[in-house]
This record gives structure tokens, C-alpha cells and sequence, in this order.
């Protein structure tokens, strides 16, 4: 027996919008809190339908933008599309965690600092999901200044100690497994929701793991005795390799799971490339000009070797910054694209999708870098990366190249007077791996300013592009108060 706790128009509409999709179920279901209930909400049904999505979105959202929260956070499953929704309605980022080994972790997303952030969910029964994913980031300096969901289903004995905003309040009888009277009837019980069985989970793994080691070795037999394409199967993931760490950080998106990709070369702690490793045989090699490819001893006569460009149309420090250059990536990555493509002509199109993606999320990444650093000032004292920062805010001010030239060449009183000038305005000092030796000297003598690193390995390129939006972020909210060499 259900009882509505609350009587609006919105919570009338969702609870049409949930009657119309069949997401008001009645049974006897193990809600993911473990608890048992003959009435169940399976929001999923509902949010299928992206009108109702975006309605319930916008809704919540109004709930939430009080608290001004900086991004969005949900727990995997039932939360992913509602929480994707109010982020869009908001303006803001959405992020998730999920269960690994029956443990919520932050596995997809690099850790967003020490910023606002509203935890959003389906359903709330108990609150368990919602304080697992929240004290996740929040052990880490997040600050948890909202929650919200589409139905609130707590019990008053079973309430978290937040205040919740929902769409809909509803009471329904709930029981714990041994004083289930529907258990007692015998009905069947049916888990429709997302959390596994964290205990059953542990005990099962290994058994999963051989049925699945039988499954694939029975997989393998027949490909062997029954293909004769096998060795163009296992052929089939393109191997590349890239003279420079930049040209993999755009390889390895473009390629996908359709290529192998890796680099000749990475970066020392200065930011220089060394050399690391040769070609290896049947590889596809990629090299941004014959004098890249010289510098790592690989032959012009290589039959494997492809080149971006005859000659390099701008110089290693322009390039440098290129990469980092939204109006110029998509070039590069197109560049790439057609190595790929006419290598492996079979799948153009899966390479014409991911350049599309590629694009998308540059758009994505400078959106996010516009919300959090909106009214930020800095003064741009990087040799690259800064070319990201200046994309997306106004508020970044970089020395015209005559006067970079003259603080290079020794001009010291000019450099200290903008930098003094810079520090009575509140200004970051923003430096990179590739700031000049002469500049990075006199910039350490004022404590507000920010080093960014390299971008590190094995991190995709687009979760480093949105980390220099956070590190900045993050060092902007602590203000003058420290240095961060």
C-alpha cells in the first residue's frame, strides 16, 4: 500500500509520466538497500523516454541550483541518466562511481578536488548508495552541498542525516528479509535494481572466472579449427608507433580499440622528448616530418613510415602548443585520421566516428574549463599549455611576443614590473613544464601561482585537459595563502 507524502503539480506529472511507462511496479521485490517491498519504483522505465528525462532533469535542477554546486555526482546504475540530466540543466559536469569487487569507486573520472558538488539518484530507500558515492570524493576535500532524487521513498526511521530534495515523496511498506510477510507467502522475489550482492559477488568470482577461462579457451578452438582468417584476425588491431608522446596522446584516441598505439619517445622532467624505443616489425610508424623521423634514426625509405607533413609548417615550440590549441587539435587528429584510414581502409568509418568524437569532446572540455574558471584572472607565463586556458576564459592575459622576446633576452626590470603588477592585481601566475628557465626564476619570488605538469602517462589526453581545469580551480580557492611550485 502506497501513500503520496506530497501533493504538487510536478510530483503529479512524474507520477503520471511513471504510471503512462510502467515504472510503478507491484510485487515483492529486494530493493538495492536489501530491504523487501511489494511496491517498486524502476525509474529506469521512466527515464528511458528522454522527454521524461529532461522534464525530471529540469525539475530537480531548480531543486538544486541554490546550492550551486560545481558538478554533478551519481552512483552507477540508477543514477546515470537522471544525474546526467540535471547536470545538463544546470550547466555543470556530471561524473558517476560504480561498484568494483561489490566497492564504489571513483574508477572513470580523475578526482575533481576541492569542489561543490550535488549527489543525484533514481530512487533513495536508505541513502546507502548515495553516502558510499558521497564520502568517496568527499574523504579527498569535495565539498557535498546537495543532494537530490525523483522519488524519495525513506522510511522515518531509515533517513540520512542530509537534507534530500526530490521530485516525488512516497511511502511504502518495506521489511527486512526475516520479517518479510510476502516471504512468508512464498511469492517469488525479483531484484530489479542495480547494486550486486557484494558478499555473493566474492564468493562467486572464482567460479565466474573459470566459466569464463573455459568459455574463451572453447572461443579460441573453434577459431583455430574453424576460421581459416585467423592469423588476418589476430591481425586485425592496426600496431602503431609514434615518434613523439604528443602524437600519442591523439593516435590512441583516433585509433580506438582498432589500434595498438605507442610511443618512441616521452618526456623528461624539463619537458624534453627522449628517445625510449625503435620500430618494430609490421608496425605502422608516424612522424610529424622526415627531420622528426631522422631524429629517432628511422629510415626515409622505411616502407612502414607515414609523415604528417613534408616540412614542419611551424616550429617545435608552436607545435608544442598546438596540442593544446582547440582551433588547431582537430587538424592534427584529421592528419592522423587519414594515415589510419587508408592504412586500414576496411573500417573508414569507424576512424571518420572517432574524429567526430574527438571533436566533441574539445567542445566538451573547453565547456567545462568556461564554468569552473569563469572570472578567474591570470597572467600566462606557460610555454604551452596555457593555449588551453586561453581558449576557453577571458580572463587570461598573455605578454605579446616582443615583450616575452625581451624578458628572454635579459630585460629583467620589465619582467619583475609585470609580474609586481600582476601580483597587486590578484592575479595567478600560471607556469608550465616548458616556461622559460629566465621567467620561471623570477616568477618564484611571488607565492600566488601554479605550476601545471605534464601530462602524465597512460592518462587519456582529454582527462589531463579537464585536470588543468581542476588544478587551476583548485589553486584559485586556495588563493594567495600558499605556493604551489
Amino acid at each position: 500500500m502506497s501513500c503520496s507524502c506530497e501533493k504538487n503539480e510536478v510530483s503529479k506529472k512524474i507520477l503520471e509520466m511513471m504510471k503512462e511507462s510502467g515504472a510503478h511496479l507491484q510485487g515483492h521485490f529486494k530493493l538495492t538497500s536489501g530491504l523487501h517491498s511489494d511496491n517498486y519504483m524502476q525509474c529506469a522505465l521512466m527515464l528511458r523516454y528522454p522527454k521524461f528525462a529532461a522534464y525530471a532533469g529540469e525539475e530537480l535542477a531548480k531543486l538544486l541550483a541554490p546550492a550551486k554546486p560545481d558538478f554533478i555526482l551519481s552512483p552507477a546504475l540508477g543514477g546515470l541518466i537522471i544525474g546526467h540530466e540535471v547536470a545538463r540543466a544546470l550547466g555543470v559536469p556530471f561524473i558517476f562511481t560504480e561498484r568494483v569487487d561489490g566497492e564504489m569507486r571513483l574508477k572513470r573520472f580523475p578526482h575533481p578536488g576541492k569542489l561543490r558538488f550535488a549527489l543525484v539518484e533514481d530512487v533513495c530507500t536508505t541513502g546507502k548508495s548515495s553516502r558510499e558515492a558521497a564520502q568517496i570524493l568527499a574523504a579527498d576535500g569535495a565539498e557535498w552541498v546537495a543532494s537530490g532524487s525523483i522519488v524519495d521513498r525513506r522510511s522515518p526511521d531509515c533517513l540520512p542525516d542530509w537534507d534530500l530534495k526530490s521530485l516525488v515523496k512516497v511511502c511504502f511498506a518495506t521489511y527486512t528479509a526475516e520479517e518479510c510477510p510476502l516471504c512468508k507467502e512464498g511469492l517469488p522475489l525479483v531484484k530489479p535494481g542495480s547494486r550486486p550482492d557484494a558478499k555473493k559477488m566474492r564468493k562467486e568470482s572464482p567460479r565466474r572466472g573459470l566459466l569464463f577461462m573455459l568459455r574463451l579457451m572453447a572461443f579460441a578452438l573453434i577459431l583455430s579449427f574453424g576460421c581459416r582468417g585467423t592469423e588476418a584476425a589476430a591481425a586485425g588491431v592496426m600496431k602503431i608507433a609514434v615518434t613523439s608522446p604528443w602524437l600519442y596522446e591523439v593516435a590512441s584516441f583516433i585509433g580506438g580499440r582498432q589500434a595498438q598505439v605507442r610511443a618512441l619517445s616521452v618526456w623528461n622532467e624539463a619537458g624534453n622528448t627522449v628517445a625510449t624505443g625503435r620500430p618494430r616489425a609490421g608496425e605502422l610508424v608516424i612522424a610529424f616530418d622526415p627531420e622528426d623521423a631522422a631524429r629517432l634514426k628511422i629510415c626515409a625509405q622505411n616502407k612502414n613510415l607515414r609523415l604528417l607533413y613534408q616540412k614542419r609548417p611551424m616550429s617545435e615550440a608552436k607545435m608544442r602548443s598546438a596540442f593544446f590549441d582547440p582551433a588547431m587539435l582537430p587538424f592534427i587528429a584529421q592528419e592522423i585520421m587519414k594515415i589510419m584510414a587508408a592504412a586500414d581502409q576496411r573500417i573508414y568509418s569507424y576512424y571518420q566516428r572517432r574524429l567526430e568524437e574527438f571533436q566533441s569532446r574539445i567542445d566538451s572540455t573547453i565547456g567545462i574549463g568556461r564554468h569552473l574558471l569563469a572570472g578567474v584572472n591570470i597572467l600566462d607565463l606557460t610555454g604551452a599549455e596555457g593555449t588551453l586556458v586561453r581558449s576557453s576564459i577571458t580572463g587570461v592575459v598573455r605578454p605579446p611576443e616582443s615583450v616575452w622576446a625581451g624578458w628572454l633576452a635579459g630585460d629583467s626590470i620589465a619582467l619583475r614590473a609585470a609580474l609586481d603588477e600582476a601580483s597587486r592585481r590578484g592575479w595567478l601566475l600560471l607556469l608550465d613544464p616548458w616556461t622559460p628557465e629566465a621567467i620561471r626564476s623570477a616568477a618564484t619570488a611571488y607565492p600566488y601561482r601554479l605550476t601545471l605538469p605534464l601530462p602524465p602517462k597512460d592518462t587519456e589526453f582529454f582527462v589531463f585537459l579537464h585536470e588543468i581545469f581542476t588544478i587551476i580551480a583548485n589553486r584559485v580557492k586556495t588563493g594567495a595563502r600558499r605556493a604551489k611550485i
